[in-house]
């Protein structure tokens, strides 16, 4: 669902079943079927990997070198060269610099 702009950068790798949406919905008189749509863009980082079964939601990025574990929900930014898991998706740990 892309609502607004999805930027995937270079390298990136998705396992199956992700899910990307940068578009939600909002309440009209009590409905979710006639609010209007809220979009906002998400960034993907040169060379992250979404394992599989992550939703990304919008408004959300993810840095440079990023793993985001299998089954994890982004619902906010994710800083570069980090491990994030879980639902929501947290910081978990870094990565040393490679050689």
């Amino acid at each position: 669902m892309a609502g607004a702009a999805i930027t995937i950068d270079d390298e990136v790798m998705f396992g199956p079943y992700c899910v990307i949406v940068s578009s939600n919905h909002s309440r009209l008189n009590g409905s979710f079927r006639f609010g209007p749509p809220i979009q906002e863009p998400i960034y993907i980082g040169k060379g992250a990997w979404i394992a599989s079964h992550v939703t990304v939601t919008a408004g959300t990025s993810i840095g440079n070198g990023c793993i985001v574990a299998a089954n994890s929900v982004v619902t906010h930014s994710i800083p570069d060269n980090v491990l994030a898991a879980g639902q929501p998706a947290r910081v978990l740990r870094g990565f040393a610099d490679e050689a």
